[in-house]
């Protein structure tokens, strides 16, 4: 079952998307989760009542992607991702398992495929055009086998839509960019091809929006600041000609149509272009891929795109079976991760430990951790995170054609590997993994579990942790130090935490003033006054509810100090100032006020 941390969540959001998901969550705004295969989808009801669908994609474990309906385009993730976010780590309510999107696709036969199709273009028009991109026409027959082509006009007729139409929004004054996106999309049309490997049609598609961005990209000159699709193509090329098979009067063409859309467009073909020179044929390659040599590039200064072009030649000679070259590559590039991963999936767990010893980053370590873990390597899994916990973080990288948008935490991972230790029942190690992690991240979740796993010896620990958690005063985690100091009843360091979170929420507010109330009545009623009269001076009718909220703390502070008759008195202030406000006097006598 997929998760997320409230970490997570908070490394995702800005502050502000989290106060408004804590005031989704109180007002119950999040309906049914839905687990299908790989991701977890709820309608989310925003603060007009709109209904905005929420979804999460997960690879295992890991979140990969976040996605809502609504028009929010600021950093982060918006208020209703959060409040999913949130729900699903807080475990508030149950998750419904619905059959996967290949579950049902499989589950139908070909007509009901083919009504579906029809439906679903009656509903959106766009959807023909990615119709019309699966067109073929028949490019001959070989041995009996009809070799299908597919047609370049469609493409190129996109791209140059695409083109006028992003002009058009921004000669307008709009900043929207949906170049990038559509240049995201048609990148992931060219790679499904690669991976059913027809790298002849995807050298088709490359061509034609190849040759639409060079000749129309200075127009674009005074308005596209988005990444150069020259970056994005590149490793596509790259991987188009080292699966195909160019004869040489193709290459020497495909070279010098290369060199002529980079340099029309301001860029280079790099990866491709060392593709072309280097193909599968290069004296050095052919040794490196023997295992005759650790030298792919001799006395020439390897290229920045090394790593690049390396991953590339792994992933074609993977579909290809050549394990051997496979290995014999990644260890030559010092792609350590790949080549260890490897060795896991050939069950060669000794080469694979031993190998993993040269990983360079924590990072890495966390993924072939996982790995061992998923084949049963549990204790193998642990020994690999001990090792891994004294390893530096990995400088930022790009897989595949965008920067990533978060790396792991390092209190994922060890969190991680303190649910590991904890499964072979390794108590001190799984207690010593979550007090590194919350040292990484003081979330109230991992305060939840250093306790349960101190058990009894919680109270020898207890004053050190506090004093961590004081000393640490992560601003991201602020409102997670009020949530601790509440459930350990501290509440002067409660009180103070509280002052530094930037706008409380106000269920933060009261738990509190839970704790407070016996000791600090003062600071109670002056809290619930301060939250109270804003609401009741500007007659915000909709807020009457949080409004009456404060008001019946004013009254069990009053009380607790005694001050029964200053309570009255401030009661029939209330009444005085607002009695023609017929909700709010309601809401007050239902609650007995």
């Amino acid at each position: 079952m997929p998760s997320l941390s409230e970490a997570i969540v908070q490394h995702h959001t800005s502050p502000r998307s989290l106060e408004r998901a804590e005031d989704l969550l109180q007002q119950g705004a999040v309906g049914q989760i839905i687990q299908r295969g790989d991701w977890l989808q709820a309608y989310v009801r925003g603060s007009q009542g709109d209904r905005y669908l929420c979804s999460f994609l997960f690879q295992g474990s890991r979140l990969q992607e976040a996605d809502c309906s609504c028009p929010y385009s600021f950093e982060g993730w918006c208020k209703h991702l959060a409040a999913l976010g949130l729900t699903v780590a807080r475990q508030i309510q149950p998750i419904e398992v619905s059959p996967s999107l290949d579950t049902l696709v499989e589950s139908l036969d070909v007509s009901q495929l083919r009504q579906l199709v029809k439906q679903f273009v009656l509903e959106d028009p766009q959807l023909l055009i990615s119709l019309e991109r699966l067109a073929t026409v028949a490019d001959g027959v070989t041995d009996s086998v009809q070799v299908m082509r597919v047609d370049a006009a469609p493409y190129r007729r996109e791209m140059r839509e695409l083109i006028e139409e992003s002009l058009q929004i921004w000669e307008y004054g709009d900043e929207e960019d949906q170049l990038s996106q559509g240049i995201l999309e048609l990148a992931a049309t060219v790679r499904r091809f690669l991976q059913a490997g027809d790298a002849r049609n995807a050298q088709v598609i490359l061509a034609a929006l190849s040759e639409v961005w060079a000749e129309n990209n200075h127009r674009l000159d005074d308005y596209y600041y988005g990444e150069s699709p020259i970056r994005i193509w590149d490793p596509l090329w790259a991987t188009a000609i080292l699966l195909g098979q160019l004869d040489s009067t193709e290459r020497i063409q495909l070279q010098i149509n290369l060199e002529t859309w980079g340099a029309e467009a301001g860029g280079e073909y790099e990866l491709a272009t060392i593709a072309l020179r280097q193909g599968w044929e290069d004296p050095d390659l052919e040794a490196v891929l023997a295992g005759d040599s650790q030298d792919l590039w001799g006395d020439e200064q390897p290229p920045d795109g090394a790593d690049d072009l390396a991953r590339i030649r792994l992933e074609i000679l993977e579909m290809q079976d050549r394990i051997p070259a496979y290995l014999n590559l990644a260890r030559a590039e010092g792609l350590i991760l790949e080549a260890v991963l490897k060795q896991i999936e050939l069950g060669q767990i000794p080469e694979a430990m031993t190998l993993a010893q040269q990983l360079p980053c924590w990072e890495d370590g966390f993924i072939v951790g996982q790995s061992l873990q998923a084949q049963g390597y549990l204790e193998e899994s642990l020994e690999l995170a001990h090792q891994a916990m004294l390893l530096p973080s990995a400088p930022r990288r790009r897989y595949g054609d965008l920067p990533i948008y978060r790396p792991p935490l390092r209190s994922e991972f060890a969190s991680w590997a303190s649910e590991v230790a904890e499964q072979l029942g390794q108590a001190e190690d799984a207690l010593d993994f979550q007090l590194a992690a919350f040292k990484d991240c003081p979330t109230f979740q991992i305060y939840q579990q250093v306790q349960r796993l101190a058990g009894d010896e919680w109270g020898s620990l207890r004053s050190d942790f506090l004093h961590e958690l004081l000393i640490l005063d992560h601003p991201h985690y602020r409102a997670d130090a009020v949530r601790i100091y509440v459930a350990e009843d501290e509440v002067e360091s409660a009180i103070a935490a509280l002052g530094s979170v930037g706008n409380p929420s106000p269920a933060l507010i009261q738990d509190v003033m839970r704790i407070a109330l016996s000791s600090h009545p003062d600071w109670v009623l002056e809290q619930a006054r301060r939250r109270a009269e804003p609401i009741l001076y500007h007659k915000l009718s909709r807020d009457y509810d949080q409004a009456v909220d404060w008001v019946e703390w004013c009254q069990a502070a009053y009380l607790e100090m005694g001050q029964e008759g200053e309570w009255l008195a401030y009661r029939a202030e209330i009444d005085l100032q607002y009695g023609r406000q017929r909700k709010l006097i309601g809401l007050l006598r239902e609650r007995g006020l």
